[in-house]
């Protein structure tokens, strides 16, 4: 599932969500761009790359719940970022893939919260 993402000044990152029952990975390009990779089982790392320059992130993910029904899928992600050994941010990721059934098109619906 792909989409673009504007931030505050208009500027576009566009984003790849590749699901799988385990785990969730985000690829991201444009204004932010990098490779994060959620798993429960597994502290994964991250480079994010922004306009301020390179970061590098331990991900801990402390719940990955994907569910499906008759409106599509939807995910929920709740995980930890890492600047070393210490916290940078506890965030809430929720996605919504709705499938319209007439003409295969797909929309999203994603909510973030950021805790720290």
């Amino acid at each position: 599932m792909s989409y673009c993402e504007l931030d505050s000044n208009g500027t576009a990152t566009d984003n790849i969500l590749i699901i799988s029952e385990s785990e969730l990975q985000v690829n991201r390009s444009g204004s932010l761009s990098g490779r994060l990779l959620f798993n429960p089982e597994h502290r994964t790392k991250a480079e994010y790359v922004t306009s301020f320059g390179k970061f590098d992130f331990d991900i801990k993910t402390d719940l990955y719940a994907l569910s499906e029904n008759e409106n599509g899928l939807g995910i929920e992600l709740k995980y930890r970022l890492y600047e070393g050994k210490n916290l940078f941010s506890e965030n809430t990721l929720t996605v919504q893939i709705c499938e319209n059934s007439s003409d295969s098109l797909h929309s999203i619906n994603i909510t973030r919260r950021n805790n720290l």
